[in-house]
């Protein structure tokens, strides 16, 4: 063999080196892709669990709120008597719901959503039309003739609150 032929075997060879070199590289590169890749999936999948029990732990912080200040406005206006309703609205119970309406739409169904609102609402519309109103005689008497509206809305949200609460729904 001469001397061209040994230099070009030693270009192969070197080569041949250096591509499995490379080679190697490449396969280490890819695995540390790969434990990159399981790492990051995992990271988010405990970021997903948490941002979930932070989503749980909110809504029924919000829930039990909700259960309690409904639970006294419904209480307040069933009753047959227009001065016991009006006494009753007079105290301190909630004039407004206490939550803002973007967080209940984060927190919870467009169905609850809904069924909360209308609820708060005829509530509010109740206290501004019938009570606030009420001091004339024709007022004070709508207390006790317009309070089954705002009963039936409260008793379902009640009913539905604390289905949610036992996590029948949701």
């Amino acid at each position: 063999m001469g001397y061209s032929e040994w230099i070009t075997l030693a270009g192969v060879v070197a080569t041949s080196f250096f591509s499995f070199l490379v080679w190697i590289a490449t396969k280490k590169s890819a695995d540390v892709a790969k434990v990159t890749l399981e790492l990051n999936k995992s990271i988010t999948q405990r970021e997903k669990a948490k941002d979930e029990e932070y989503r749980k732990i909110m809504r029924n912080h919000i829930l039990n709120e909700l259960v309690k200040d409904s639970k006294t406005v419904h209480d307040a206006v069933i009753s047959v008597d227009e001065m016991v309703i009006h006494k009753n609205l007079m105290s301190d119970i909630p004039t407004t719901l206490n939550v803002d309406i973007e967080v209940l739409a984060k927190y919870f169904t467009e169905y609850e959503y809904n069924l909360i609102t209308e609820a708060w609402d005829s509530y509010n519309y109740y206290r501004e039309t019938y009570f606030k109103s009420g001091h004339n005689d024709n007022g004070i008497t709508m207390l006790v003739t317009k309070a089954p509206i705002v009963i039936d809305k409260f008793h379902l949200l009640l009913e539905t609150l604390e289905k949610m609460r036992r996590g029948i729904l949701n």
